[in-house]
């Protein structure tokens, strides 16, 4: 299993998870979080590569610390665009469909904060898919809402409601074939429905494709659920009530989408996975942040 992600450089990238405030050194950011991903895989020898566009960038920051592959991107939006980057998952997809080993793409605001879930091994052993089910379906106007845009995506009349995150995708190389493949059949009304779509970014690509795969019956896909493998955790205000922090550091891979910033400065390579846990509890927990976010929340912000 080799574990990968993308860091896609680019002026015209928006990103709304990262403040304003830290935009302007966001290069940085990234390829800390891309290096602080790596130290927490390697603890136990799991295999990282980073996918770019700019190979000598992140080189010059790191040196050699991350193996770098730099591949072909097919440029697909000449505007600004929310997750302008993100968008370039597409190329990735092709690229691990000519992989032989199973591949599990990650993004880069993640880390390993637990041993290496086993049931993993099993799944590659046997040709098993994954992705990660965000969306229960508890929300009923949200389930409109995501029916609406994998309709106008990928013209299915029997989607379902669920929703996978992007930010894990575990499987062999024609599953990944089969994503890229229906991705550049529903890229056209994707980009012709844009203002009418619910969220725009890699995620509605993805899951359009995916619900593709499961009409079809081929490449199938079991989520990570219920499995300690992965979770998301938002540490700001959410419209959605989440589960405790403890049910999320419990999981082998954790997404904190919303601590770039604390990701980039964390000192990963030194600690162990249960120091990494307190410091990140702590910054989650501290005062200051707190206070923060109830401010925002007052602000309706």
């Amino acid at each position: 299993i080799t574990f990968y992600s993308l860091l896609y450089f680019s002026e015209i990238d928006i990103n709304p998870n990262l403040s304003k405030f830290h935009r302007k050194n966001k290069d940085n950011i990234y390829i800390h979080n891309a290096l602080n991903l790596k130290y927490s895989l390697q603890k136990q020898n799991l295999k990282y590569v980073l996918l770019t566009n700019n190979k000598k960038k992140i080189q010059k920051e790191v040196g050699s610390e991350i193996e770098v592959k730099q591949i072909y991107f097919k440029k697909i939006f000449k505007k600004k665009i929310d997750f302008y980057s993100a968008h370039f998952k597409i190329d990735v997809f092709n690229y691990l469909s000519k992989q032989k080993q199973t591949s599990c793409l990650l993004d880069i605001d993640m880390l390993a904060i637990n041993r290496f879930n086993k049931y993993l091994l099993y799944a590659s052993k046997n040709n098993i898919n994954l992705v990660y089910n965000l969306n229960k379906g508890k929300d009923k106007n949200l389930n409109k809402k995501i029916l609406k845009t994998l309709k106008l995506c990928n013209d299915k009349e029997d989607n379902t409601h669920d929703w996978y995150g992007g930010e894990f995708l575990f499987g062999n190389s024609k599953f990944f074939k089969s994503i890229y493949k229906n991705i550049k059949l529903i890229l056209p009304n994707y980009k012709k429905n844009l203002k009418n779509l619910h969220h725009i970014g890699d995620e509605t690509l993805l899951n359009s494709s995916l619900q593709i795969i499961r009409k079809n019956n081929k490449k199938k896909f079991l989520e990570t659920n219920n499995r300690k493998i992965v979770s998301r955790f938002w540490s700001i205000n959410t419209i959605a009530k989440q589960k405790n922090i403890n049910f999320h550091i419990k999981n082998f891979l954790i997404h904190l989408p919303g601590d770039k910033v604390f990701l980039s400065k964390i000192d990963i390579k030194t600690k162990n996975y249960n120091e990494i846990k307190m410091q990140y509890l702590r910054y989650y927990n501290s005062p200051k942040k707190r206070i923060l976010e109830k401010i925002k929340k007052f602000l309706n912000f």
